[in-house]
């Protein structure tokens, strides 16, 4: 997962390098100050901006305009190139959840004087709360921008065709609620390689592809939520040949995923997650050799076996989620050339058979979840291959037999869900060295009630059962709440 992520924040909407400016860093060793014209401009900008996390309090302070906070100045000619007050996020996390604080969070009116900042090629306002504020017409008129995100940052109404006219636009990110009469504005931006209109409401044009698919150059695609209910079967010729991220989820197609989807060669992201896709994948030879991310999650009616060609196709795949898809059946006999995966998730599935003896062979996998399908049989002494595991969820199967003492391998393991299974015996005295695991669950197994004493090394552990907050050492009484009984602890 960490590997895919890395490697999307390369090609990435938001990635600076990749649109390849070749703006200065904010060299203040160099005497070239910014020019007084365009200082004045951004100080008018400002003075329609409202500021309550005082973000630009640089502009207030500094003199020379180059050295406050979002502007980048060419450090030859002191021109301003770049304007990026986008608010920010934490890097981060607490419990596994984002917390966010205000760099930038402002609001206000656009000021139709950036239109002076002749040299600006960067503008960046996303995540701000310019609320119920319609597109602002000023920035359609900014020929020379190379580079424009206002994705959520409050704006409404319909996005001008007026766009169409900044030939030289590289990426364009308007993540909104905003909606358009038509896309046949993207005619005019040839050099266009990232588009983001996740958000943007386009019930009103069923050419969509037609027309996206005349941008040789596209790199990045995302239609996330667009209410598109057209997924266009054929193409004619596939023109957008360097596509590396399309993602198009949480529309609703109602249809199969058309073939033409599988031959795009360059595509290293593909999110189609709650699409109300219908089945079957197509089987037959894919050409997804650079693919690292596949989100097909939550089609529900896909309603198939598990298609050969995806296990058969990349090694380079690394995030795969294929929950709650309909899939029925056992795995794929084949055994799959996937050595860099790290996210396996098949929950909510069918697959009645037992655990395939390769997917113990996943030595780089870190997430597994295989939750409510139908999976017999035992856990094999080879889970103890996947020493990189931090999740493992196999419960709400039909699991027997005992729990390998090869579990006590997982070291890095931090969440086990077993419960809901045919396990019985005792616990393996190696569970008690799985010293990083905070959530554990083994409820509603026919487990023996006397249990090692090993258990008591567990001091991560936050949850157990139902049971939250077990603190410092591991109290036996919680454990007798989480196994449905009164435990014995081995002597």
């Amino acid at each position: 997962m960490q590997t895919s992520v890395g490697i999307l924040s390369l090609i990435g909407f938001l990635t600076i390098a990749a649109i390849d400016f070749s703006f200065c860093n904010g060299n203040h060793d160099v005497v070239v100050m910014c020019r007084e014209g365009e200082k004045q401009t951004l100080l008018q900008f400002k003075k329609d901006l409202e500021d309550p996390t005082n973000g630009l309090s640089s502009w207030e302070v500094e003199d020379d305009c180059c050295k406050w906070e979002g502007v980048v100045c060419d450090n030859f000619t002191g021109h301003v190139l770049e304007l990026n007050l986008r608010n920010s996020y934490t890097d981060g996390t607490v419990d596994h959840v984002y917390q966010r604080y205000d760099k930038f969070r402002l609001n206000g009116k656009i000021n139709p004087c950036l239109q002076k900042l002749k040299h600006l090629k960067y503008l960046d306002l996303s995540e701000n709360n310019f609320t119920n504020i319609p597109f602002p017409p000023v920035i359609a008129s900014m020929t020379q921008l190379q580079y424009i995100n206002l994705s959520n940052a409050g704006f409404v109404g319909t996005i001008p065709h007026q766009l169409g006219n900044l030939s030289s636009l590289r990426s364009l990110g308007l993540e909104s609620s905003m909606n358009v009469e038509n896309l046949q504005w993207l005619a005019g931006l040839s050099r266009l390689e990232h588009l983001d209109l996740s958000g943007v409401n386009l019930v009103k044009v069923p050419n969509w592809l037609q027309v996206i698919n005349n941008l040789p150059f596209l790199v990045e695609l995302r239609l996330v939520g667009c209410k598109l209910d057209h997924f266009p079967p054929f193409l004619s010729a596939i023109n957008f040949t360097s596509l590396a991220v399309l993602d198009l989820s949480g529309n609703n197609f109602g249809s199969p995923i058309p073939g033409w989807v599988f031959s795009l060669g360059s595509l290293v992201y593909l999110g189609l997650s709650s699409c109300n896709l219908i089945g079957p994948i197509p089987q037959g030879s894919w050409n997804l050799t650079s693919l690292e991310t596949l989100d097909v999650s939550y089609n529900q009616n896909l309603n198939s076996s598990l298609p050969n060609s995806l296990f058969s196709t990349t090694n380079s795949l690394v995030y795969l989620s294929l929950a709650q898809c309909g899939f029925q059946g056992p795995f794929p006999s084949i055994v799959p050339n996937m050595t860099n995966l790290s996210h396996l998730d098949l929950a909510y599935n069918s697959l009645n058979s037992t655990i395939p003896s390769w997917l113990y062979s996943f030595s780089r996998l870190e997430f597994l979840d295989l939750d409510s399908n139908r999976l017999e049989g035992g856990i094999s002494n080879e889970i103890g291959n996947l020493t990189s595991a931090i999740f493992l969820r196999l419960s709400r199967n039909n699991i027997e037999g005992r729990l390998p003492n090869s579990i006590g391998n997982l070291a890095s393991l931090d969440s086990l869900d077993l419960s809901y299974n045919g396990l019985e015996g005792r616990l393996p005295n190696s569970i008690g060295n799985l010293a990083s695991l905070e959530f554990l669950e083994l409820s509603y197994n026919g487990l023996e009630e006397s249990l090692p004493r090993s258990l008591g090394n567990l001091c991560n552990l936050r949850h157990i059962g139902d049971s939250e907050g077990v603190g410092s050492e591991v109290d036996w009484f919680y454990l007798s709440m989480a196994f449905g009984f009164a435990v014995k602890v081995e002597k």
